[in-house]
């Protein structure tokens, strides 16, 4: 299946990529991407939302990351309707900020 990988960046949003594979690899890369330098990103709460996934694929979502990075909240949150019409069935962000320059060391 192919799917879409879109960037939020300053108010702008902008296709970043498209891969190709089975539904949860292609989790699995996306998350990989995000978390790889786990170490700049803060990691008091992690918001994560999301178009038509069911409870079981949600928790599956979760253990991946924590296999990468473990924050002190995770909330999920169900996107409005426009942004499911928009996103698809399937589809989720992961909305997390960065530590500033001098808290990375």
């Amino acid at each position: 299946m192919m799917r879409p990988v879109v960037e939020l960046r300053d108010s702008i949003m902008k296709p970043k990529s498209m891969r190709m594979g089975k539904t949860m690899d292609l989790r699995r890369e996306y998350i990989r991407m995000h978390f790889r330098y786990a170490k700049q990103i803060d990691r008091s709460i992690l918001f994560i939302p999301y178009s038509g996934l069911d409870p079981e694929e949600l928790k599956a979502i979760e253990r991946i990351i924590r296999e990468y990075i473990v924050f002190e909240e995770v909330v999920f949150q169900h996107v409005s309707c426009t942004s499911s019409v928009i996103f698809g069935p399937g589809a989720f962000g992961l909305v997390y900020t960065m530590k500033k320059e001098a808290d990375v060391a």
